[in-house]
């Protein structure tokens, strides 16, 4: 009998040290929470897109800690987020701070001029930045640390002169801030447009502190005078690249009769802004003058990871989700499947570029494929454009042209127009 008690013993005690191994086998503890900068514009220009950046963000690091709890994965992450307010010093500053309490990767800045900012110091100390909404073509540069998951303005500027050939514009006068995002969209449709036979004019180009578009709104005036005169009303348009200052832009030229009766077309800063669907004589001018803008499309082939994620950043920021601010959703997916493929390294070298670029390359997301080009750029580029519709009674952006990358043509959205 007491070797029996023992026996019994001695099995429980196995039982005890089987489960116990078990038990650490499945459910590993969490051995590392790693941070993660977030860098948008919350309460200045592009503040609806900040916001759903913001939220995207926060939705991408609540779903990856869950099924990396789920799959007992050791890692977790955690976000950083400030508001950059649009300023390339304050990004430069923010990015810096986050940087020497030891945060590594970065999601964000939106804007070109605020990635050009801090570049030299990402590259400089093993930095991963990744923007979403960064389109300047002479930041596609291989082998550096800056990371874009749009189209810059290369594939940019073929979509706005694809439209205007559609849309018989044969002259084009253009009005544009001086930052390195719309530079490079001025240039990318300059190219474009004169590669398609048109006439693209000098135009004018006014500082990011400017408020007052007076001599703005004259200078191009006085150009579409003379585009009218060469070539008729009916085949002249204006070329906006900017960002919310478009309200005001619209405001201060919205009694000019010429420039509110022709064609205008706008960069991706002006598409679904909704600073200007809510100003009422802005938006007023935006749909006399059928003002268009293009913005990343939709991937309907994705429809079912990205219809309940827009709707999850609606019920938080009472905005209809962007593209761009979905593409920070799986940006953050790409950067947490890298440090889990590489057990949660805490710096940025080769290898780990090369898995970043890898992931990013097999991912599939909100957005579709993420594949990147030699640049580390999104390399596909379709485009909806958008433009305000005030006939209803109340003032909503509307769906009115796609432009197909592959195939460098558009075509309108008749059911919008």
């Amino acid at each position: 009998m007491k070797l029996q008690r023992v026996l019994m013993s001695f099995a429980l005690m196995a039982i005890l040290v089987s489960c116990t191994r078990e038990k650490i086998i499945i459910q590993p503890e969490v051995t590392k929470t790693i941070k993660i900068g977030g860098l948008f514009s919350i309460t200045s220009n592009l503040a609806a897109l900040g916001q759903d950046s913001k939220t995207a963000m926060e939705l991408a690091i609540e779903d990856i800690n869950a099924v990396f709890s789920k799959n007992d994965q050791p890692i977790r992450l955690a976000g950083v987020i400030e508001d950059t307010q649009l300023d390339p010093t304050l990004a430069t500053n923010l990015l810096k701070a986050q940087a020497g309490q030891g945060i590594r990767y970065f999601v964000g800045p939106s804007s070109s001029a605020e990635v050009d900012a801090v570049k030299s110091h990402a590259d400089a100390n093993n930095l991963l930045v990744i923007s979403h909404y960064s389109t300047a073509g002479r930041l596609a540069i291989a082998d550096d640390n800056i990371y874009r998951f749009c189209p810059s303005d290369m594939s940019e500027g073929p979509a706005i002169a694809a439209l205007c050939k559609l849309d018989g514009i044969q002259a084009m006068v253009p009005l544009w801030r001086n930052d390195a995002g719309n530079q490079g969209l001025h240039d990318a449709v300059k190219t474009a447009f004169e590669a398609n036979g048109g006439t693209f004019f000098s135009g004018y180009r006014y500082e990011p502190a400017t408020s007052d578009f007076s001599a703005a709104v004259a200078q191009i005036r006085a150009q579409v005078d003379q585009a009218i005169a060469q070539k008729g009303a009916a085949k002249v348009a204006v070329y906006a690249a900017s960002f919310d200052e478009i309200v005001t832009i619209f405001r201060t030229l919205a009694a000019d009769t010429v420039l509110t009766g022709i064609k205008w077309y706008c960069g991706d800063g002006v598409a679904l802004n909704e600073t200007l669907r809510g100003d009422a004589v802005a938006s007023a001018v935006a749909f006399q003058t059928q003002a268009e803008s293009p913005n990343l499309s939709f991937d309907q082939s994705a429809a079912a990871i990205w219809e309940p994620l827009a709707a999850r950043i609606k019920s938080k920021t009472g905005n209809d989700a962007n593209p761009f601010s979905l593409a920070v959703y799986d940006a953050v997916w790409v950067l947490a499947n890298t440090l889990n493929a590489t057990d949660g390294s805490g710096v940025v070298w080769p290898d780990f570029k090369t898995e970043f670029a890898r992931q990013a390359n097999s991912y599939f997301g909100a957005t579709g494929w993420t594949v990147l080009n030699a640049a580390g750029d999104r390399k596909a580029g379709n485009y909806d454009f958008w433009r305000i519709d005030a006939s209803g009674g109340k003032t909503t952006w509307v769906k009115s042209a796609y432009y197909d990358g592959t195939n460098d043509q558009a075509t309108r959205n008749l059911t919008a127009l």
